[in-house]
């Protein structure tokens, strides 16, 4: 049976209570804070090169805290607002041709309030092809099948 309790502190250190592992206060803010956020879903969006990032639709939603931890999503590499989708490389005309270059995850303004994370984009160091062997296939491809 799988655990919601996180396998390492990492998931501690960005909901910001305090030091990892620093006894049971630490776990008990924890297990609060997881009982009420742990349902908010994040976003995860391929992005081309070029003027059009994107073809309209994300390629995983999953839980925040799942995003966190198995694909090391940082608070720090907040990219973009949600005003509009990020763009990589804007003079590169022929991007979509050349495949998905760059991973975001989007945070609404709820999920990211859950969070204490600003409403937005953050870029993964990961590319695409990392993130699918990571998590298996996208969404789209899922629905086909």
């Amino acid at each position: 049976m799988a655990s919601a309790f996180p396998q390492d502190c990492h998931t501690a250190r960005v909901l910001r209570v305090g030091s990892p592992c620093r006894g049971a206060r630490v776990m008990v803010e924890l297990l609060r804070r997881l009982r009420f956020i742990g349902g908010e879903v994040a976003q995860i969006w391929f992005l081309y090169d070029g003027p059009q990032p994107t073809n309209g639709k994300p390629a995983y939603r999953l839980p925040v805290t799942e995003c966190i931890d198995k694909l090391d999503v940082f608070k720090s590499r907040f990219c973009s607002d949600l005003s509009e989708v990020p763009r990589f490389n804007v003079s590169n005309t022929l991007g979509s041709l050349r495949g998905y270059r760059h991973t975001v995850m989007k945070l609404n303004k709820d999920e990211a309030a859950a969070f204490g994370w600003k409403a937005g984009y953050y870029r993964l160091e990961l590319k695409p092809h990392e993130v699918m062997e990571r998590l298996g296939r996208p969404e789209e491809s899922r629905r086909a099948s």
